[in-house]
């Protein structure tokens, strides 16, 4: 290991123990972790900051942590990096709520919308 190098933590995931729940994406504070519902998932080594909160919810074990050897950055650098990260995740989480919360309005209104045509067509009859 030279000068400009470092030992750190990172997350690995046994690909194919993976089952795909996707719980530990939901925890990663960085985003760091990839995958979708169902397919396996993987971490970006570069992105993980070693917080250990995806394992607990990992239903089948298949996430470890492993030392590795990665380019030196001061600690200022890695702070600031990782707050960059934390940040757009919580972005990402924010506008996710918002089309969530927006979809459910557009369902509301329309389910109204049938409603009152229904109401309409029955007076309608009468």
């Amino acid at each position: 290991m030279t000068k400009q190098e470092q030992l750190s933590t990172v997350a690995f995931i046994n690909e194919t123990a993976c089952i795909g729940c996707a719980k530990c994406i939901k925890v990663c504070p960085v985003d760091a972790i990839l995958g979708s519902q169902g397919k396996m998932h993987t971490v970006i080594a570069s992105e993980c900051i070693g917080c250990k909160l995806c394992l607990p919810p990992c239903p089948v074990d298949c996430i470890e942590l492993l030392t590795i050897v990665e380019p030196s950055l001061s600690d200022m650098q890695r702070s600031s990096h990782i707050k960059r990260r934390h940040h757009a995740r919580q972005q990402r989480l924010a506008r996710q709520e918002m089309v969530a919360s927006s979809l459910a309005a557009k369902r509301d209104y329309i389910n109204k919308a049938i409603l009152r045509t229904k109401k309409a067509a029955l007076k309608a009859e009468k």
